[in-house]
């Protein structure tokens, strides 16, 4: 049996508690699997000779689990065509191994075009800083410190250390004196704010990106937020006149991602978009009243600010962007 055949054949619903149960962790993750599921229930298959292994692994300082094999960091398409190759020794139901699939496949993010598990360049001028100074800090302690500061990138100077100069680096870092533990300190704490107001700065950039209805002045109190959760959710409804419908499907069947109790946030953007190419109909208003409010009602002490955007590259489908703040 190919994984499309295993998924396919089984409905999103039945495969929700096996999630719940084996990987608890992703209570909060439920609506980027439904919309993995979807994905992968309608996207074509590449015919190969490869091979989903299912087997259990006993290690010796853990409890023993089932593995799936050969999936994780593949592409979609290709995984979706291996046949499933399950040891005689492990006995679970189709809806739970299609559970154990979809988080190996999404192991690396929730869409084929997912990069969010790797890290990413500096998008702002708060994050540049940050790398820099991140940078400098390492290039103290590096032995070709004179060629680590030609790299702006800190994963690149890593990776140009060989082993000895890693030992160096290790047993300078190991012997700083007070001042110099002082000073990095310092510059961690300014490393991480910068990082914090990088990633504000990003926020505002994605929501004025999508929607005019907003000035950049009444988003600047996100600056001095303490908590800032954000989400986008896509609808896979494969059918314009069902793409906000999925949309409110998914929050109220499957929640939306908070860090605290959704009574704590004081304010809440929520953004509409579709592609410009097909925007938002007027039968369409009353469903996305329907799913502002329903967010609304979360926080029901919080200010919702919404509008209507538009994102390239949507096609007919519309993305959900949120962002919850206290």
């Amino acid at each position: 049996m190919r994984l499309r055949e295993l998924l396919c054949a089984c409905d999103f619903d039945d495969i929700v508690p096996h999630i719940l149960r084996v990987y608890p962790e992703h209570a909060s993750q439920i609506p980027w699997y439904r919309e993995a599921y979807d994905i992968l229930c309608h996207m074509k298959y590449k015919e190969n000779d490869g091979t989903i292994s299912v087997e259990w692994v006993n290690c010796t300082d853990e409890e023993p689990y089932i593995q799936i094999g050969n999936s994780e960091g593949d592409l979609w398409e290709s995984n979706l065509g291996k046949h499933l190759e399950i040891a005689d020794n492990v006995h679970v139901s189709h809806v739970e191994l299609a559970a154990r699939c979809l988080w190996s496949i999404t192991f690396y993010g929730y869409s084929p075009n997912d990069c969010g598990y790797w890290g990413h360049a500096p998008r702002n001028r708060y994050e540049e800083q940050a790398a820099l100074l991140e940078h400098r800090q390492f290039a103290n302690y590096a032995r070709s410190a004179n060629k680590c500061r030609k790299v702006l990138s800190e994963s690149i100077a890593h990776d140009a250390l060989t082993i000895e100069e890693w030992r160096v680096y290790a047993r300078r870092e190991r012997h700083r004196n007070h001042p110099k533990r002082m000073q990095d300190h310092r510059q961690n704490l300014r490393i991480k704010q910068l990082t914090r107001m990088g990633k504000v700065e990003y926020d505002i950039d994605r929501i004025l990106r999508r929607t005019q209805q907003f000035t950049r002045a009444e988003l600047n109190y996100l600056f001095d937020t303490k908590l800032i959760t954000p989400a986008t959710y896509h609808s896979r409804a494969y059918d314009r006149s069902r793409r906000l419908p999925n949309l409110l499907e998914t929050l109220t069947r499957y929640g939306g991602v908070t860090e605290v109790d959704p009574i704590t946030y004081t304010r809440v953007v929520v953004i509409i978009s579709t592609d410009p190419e097909a925007p938002i109909e007027a039968h369409e208003i009353g469903c996305a009243a329907e799913i502002v409010k329903h967010i609304g009602g979360q926080s029901p002490a919080a200010e919702v600010l919404w509008a209507f955007g538009t994102e390239e590259g949507l096609g007919d489908e519309a993305e959900l962007l949120v962002e919850w703040s206290y």
